[in-house]
């Protein structure tokens, strides 16, 4: 542990494994092959590839790295995609599974993987993306190993439209709705947007107009029934706004007041007293909430991509902790987001509707998507920091 995803050039890397997308015989391919043949030294690492000879698909082999920041290259074999129909799927999921159990026989404790068969082998990004991320994530929730998936070009990275209608949904419809005035002036120009940024590269033109105009107007007519024609001067709440101002009052309950209790200096503190004046630190809510879920530390902390280290120093007592980090925790105990913001508010922190990172970690909490590998792809396809990963 932990997964990440990085734009980079995978020769690049500082990682005890670097894998290549390898030709099946010996032989110097393209794309990949050929940039780490150049950067390892091209007549070393094809003189120790000839030795292991001729590679299956879905299998992995091991060379030197010589010229590389890396012990070792770990060459696979990704399937050509020929529909979906002839194994592709398995095949791939095979090059990362066995690419992994590779290194870590080597004794390697952390690995960077490029976008297997999405190159000149012609799968399709999205799938390939799945494929890798559930790959990673069933290795990483039995072992502890860095992983990294390296991204060169953008344009090889794609998150499933499925994930991004379902989140974007969320963020239009709860969110949008938000900033419709008062008055709710028909503006054109914002039908189909999120006040607060388009998420998921996806811009209001990729919209039909009629599709456009159909959620405007359901969006409308939920607030008027909900809340009559206001004036602008007078202004109802929206439910999410309500849930907004609801995490920001629990964090508020956490907060120093002129109430707290009294201490004389001058004398010794009763120090059980006060900290049940005080209430649950945000390392006892947490424990609580694992024995409520009933989870383990190791199921907690691989699922929301921390490492085993950082998760004992952020559960010491007295320690603190990040927004982020919360937000990886909640989503491994798969928290809905009452618990969210329970959690959030021991922590002193609450939502805040002006963050890009917050509103779509609500919105895939709200769509019941707790997967933390499929959260971070949508956060590093917006330019947003990632969650857990020890991030700081």
């Amino acid at each position: 542990m932990p997964f990440n995803i990085v734009r980079n050039d995978i020769t690049r890397m500082h990682t005890d494994a670097i894998v290549n997308t390898a030709n099946p015989d010996p032989v110097i391919g393209g794309g990949t092959d050929s940039a780490i043949y150049e950067a390892a030294g091209a007549e070393m690492l094809l003189a120790e590839r000839k030795k292991i000879g001729k590679i299956a698909r879905g299998q992995a082999a091991a060379t030197p790295a010589f010229g590389l920041h890396a012990k070792y290259i770990i060459h696979t074999v990704g399937p050509r995609w020929d529909g979906g129909q002839n194994g592709e799927f398995e095949t791939l999921a095979s090059c990362y599974a066995n690419s992994l159990k590779l290194a870590e026989e080597l004794g390697c404790q952390s690995i960077s993987f490029p976008m297997i068969s999405t190159g000149v082998y012609g799968f399709p990004k999205d799938k390939a993306l799945s494929i890798a991320l559930g790959a990673i994530g069933a290795y990483l929730n039995e072992h502890d190993m860095e992983v990294t998936l390296v991204v060169f070009d953008r344009a090889s990275f794609q998150i499933s439209e499925q994930i991004k209608e379902r989140v974007r949904a969320f963020i239009d419809d709860e969110y949008a709705a938000a900033a419709l005035d008062t008055e709710y002036e028909t503006d054109e120009s914002r039908l189909g947007t999120s006040p607060y940024g388009n998420f998921g590269g996806l811009p209001a033109e990729s919209t039909p107009d009629e599709e456009r105009r159909r959620r405007y107007g359901e969006r409308r007519r939920r607030s008027e029934s909900g809340r009559g024609r206001l004036g602008k001067k007078q202004f109802a709440e929206t439910a999410v706004e309500k849930e907004l101002h609801e995490s920001q009052e629990i964090a508020a309950s956490y907060l120093p007041k002129d109430t707290l209790p009294e201490i004389d200096i001058r004398k010794e503190p009763d120090l059980a007293a006060l900290k049940k004046q005080i209430g649950e630190t945000f390392q006892e809510r947490l424990f609580n909430l694992m024995r409520e879920k009933d989870m383990t530390n190791a199921e907690v902390y691989r699922r929301a991509n921390i490492s085993r280290q950082t998760f004992s120093k952020i559960t010491r007592k007295g320690a603190k902790t990040t927004k982020p980090m919360v937000f990886a925790l909640a989503i491994a105990l798969q928290l809905d987001i009452s618990e969210t913001n329970d959690l959030l508010a021991h922590a002193g922190y609450a939502f805040a509707a002006g963050e890009v990172q917050d509103v779509v970690v609500r919105a895939f909490i709200r769509a019941g998507i707790y997967n933390i590998d499929t959260v971070n792809s949508y956060l590093f396809d917006i330019h947003v920091d990632q969650l857990g990963s020890d991030w700081k």
